[in-house]
């Protein structure tokens, strides 16, 4: 039985194909090789260069939202630094951050990501740093599933930090195996709970609280975390509960915050 005929021609651009694989292959080999020679950043050992990586593109609080308008605009807020601004509640500290244009005397602060342009071996070792070691702040949920789902699965996965800055937190069953199914790393997720204070000895603070709770705990294998804020005192007039103290003293709202917290640890491990 005769063998197949063979096309030569084929066969050299085969080889040929193979021969400059292995020609690049080398190459890369070499550009790395004159790189850990020449450049004085990656002459650093590697454990040196990833705390360089980490420092330059993490530690920060990355405001992601679903909107209309176009994407391209950077999220900006006033930046201050002052003891004022440090005591506010972490939520009212967030509250100017969003994706439409304000007033020209705001300073934007984005993630310095050109390091990553730089050569093909910073981008290996620090691709995925950004979505590492910073956190992923959303308002609500579309928006964690919309940006979740515009990730590839590598970077979805290296994301460990989520937070919540509002209180309409759901998701819909599709929604829930998406991030379920993209968020493996995920390690912990914390979620602002606003709360009124005249509802603080009610079922309906708790109750709520409860809801996020198992929203939120469907989709982190790490830890769940619900802090109770309230950025202001405004109950309903006929229903105004009285209060011999000022609701918003500090003591108030410590004593508010332990009572609330201590009902969410009781409901935490009752559905545990």
């Amino acid at each position: 039985m005769a063998g197949a005929v063979v096309d030569p021609t084929a066969l050299r651009r085969t080889v040929r194909r193979h021969a400059d694989w292995e020609s690049t292959g080398s190459g890369e080999e070499r550009s790395y090789e004159r790189n850990a020679k020449d450049s004085p950043l990656l002459k650093l050992p590697a454990e040196v260069r990833n705390d360089i990586w980490i420092l330059v593109l993490g530690g920060q609080d990355v405001h992601a939202s679903k909107s209309d308008k176009d994407l391209a605009n950077e999220a900006k807020a006033q930046l201050e630094d002052n003891e004022s601004v440090a005591l506010k509640l972490r939520a009212s500290r967030h509250e100017e951050c969003g994706f439409s244009p304000i007033s020209s005397n705001t300073a934007s602060k984005t993630l310095a990501l050109d390091v990553l342009q730089v050569c093909r071996q910073t981008h290996q070792e620090a691709a995925l740093l950004p979505y590492q070691t910073n956190n992923f702040v959303f308002a609500d949920g579309c928006s964690l599933s919309t940006f979740v789902g515009s990730l590839v699965l590598a970077q979805a996965n290296a994301i460990e930090t989520i937070t919540f800055n509002d209180t309409s937190v759901s998701f819909t069953r599709t929604s829930e195996r998406l991030l379920q199914r993209k968020l493996k790393g995920l390690k912990r997720l914390i979620a602002f709970v606003r709360v009124d204070i005249w509802l603080y000895d009610s079922n309906d603070s708790t109750g709520h609280a409860g809801r996020v709770l198992r929203s939120l705990s469907s989709l982190s294998k790490g830890s769940v975390m619900l802090a109770p804020v309230t950025l202001s005192y405004d109950p309903p007039g006929p229903h105004a509960i009285p209060l011999t103290r000022n609701p918003l003293s500090n003591t108030f709202l410590r004593e508010w915050t332990k009572a609330l917290e201590t009902e969410l640890m009781r409901g935490a491990q009752q559905e545990s």
